[in-house]
């Protein structure tokens, strides 16, 4: 079954999301702060989680992977105004793509950050950014579209 992507509006996140591509498409760019992952997902972060995702450290860049390593992280959040249960693995890794439209991180399975609700789980499987639009890409579930507009 194909489901149409969840499409939610966050110009608020803009000026966030734009310094977050310059930063990943800087040549120099070698961290990302794992807090700017989570909120750029859509979730927004308390005083308390915000230190408890900082004291990971930032998730490391290569040229083209990533890797950020670290006690596994779980936590109920609301993402679309429903709680669920944020799992952050203890090694998050993947493939890393500095793109003309935007970066893209394509996360290993094993290693991603889930989420879940009662008897559903899904992973977040990729991650497109761009200056209008940043697109979650969840296995198994419908994708998310944060309109930057």
């Amino acid at each position: 079954m194909f489901f149409e992507p969840v499409r939610i509006r966050r110009p608020d996140l803009r000026s966030e999301v734009s310094d977050l591509i310059g930063l990943l498409q800087s040549p120099a760019g070698t961290g990302l702060p794992l807090t700017e992952l989570v909120r750029v997902m859509g979730i927004s972060i308390s005083a308390g989680f915000q230190g408890q995702i900082a004291a990971r450290g930032p998730l490391q860049l290569s040229h083209e992977r990533f890797l950020n390593e670290g006690p596994a992280i779980r936590r109920p959040v609301r993402l679309l105004g429903t709680e669920v249960q944020l799992l952050i693995s203890p090694t998050l890794s993947g493939s890393f793509e500095r793109r003309a439209s935007g970066p893209r991180l394509r996360f290993d399975p094993e290693n991603s950050v889930s989420i879940s609700k009662l008897l559903f789980r899904t992973y977040l499987r990729q991650l497109d950014l761009g200056t209008e639009l940043v697109r979650v890409d969840f296995s198994g579930a419908q994708d998310l579209l944060i309109d930057l507009t």
